[in-house]
């Protein structure tokens, strides 16, 4: 198990809304088609330096806590699905979110198989901003831990 990351560390990763122009330079109208999304109010979680971004798509209605990502990795897009929990403590849902891959193992092409761990750790980097809800996240001190 990865230790928990707290959002006050310097991050690479910023949380903002989508331009019109990251929406055309990315592709994002082509991927809500094919992920049959509409909109891009939920915002993402971006490195510009790194050219990687974790975007939310939806939840799923038969389990709430399990919702569809995009990792968009150096020119390569992964579908991800990711299960969160909360402290029953945590009224707000706002101060730690524990992550888990729907999925295990996280299944990668044979080229990105060799760089599986910087995969996991940026994914891990990516999730630790966009805290509990991404945009609409509100805590300045989110606590992330990682079950991947």
């Amino acid at each position: 198990m990865t230790p928990a990351i707290n959002l006050e560390k310097k991050m690479r990763f910023v949380r903002e809304k989508i331009s019109g122009e990251d929406i055309v330079a990315y592709g994002l109208k082509e991927i809500n088609d094919d992920f049959f999304v509409v909109g891009f109010s939920n915002g993402w979680v971006i490195d510009r330096s790194r050219n990687i971004y974790l975007r939310w798509m939806r939840y799923y209605r038969e389990d709430p806590f399990e919702a569809q990502f995009t990792f968009f990795w150096k020119d390569v897009l992964l579908d991800l699905n990711l299960l969160s929990s909360h402290s029953p403590e945590d009224d707000t849902f706002e101060r730690k979110t524990t992550w888990k891959l729907a999925t295990l193992p996280l299944a990668l092409t044979p080229e990105l198989e060799v760089h599986r761990e910087q995969i996991l750790n940026d994914l891990r980097e990516a999730l630790n901003a966009y805290g509990s809800f991404g945009m609409s996240s509100t805590s300045q001190n989110h606590e992330a831990e990682f079950k991947f």
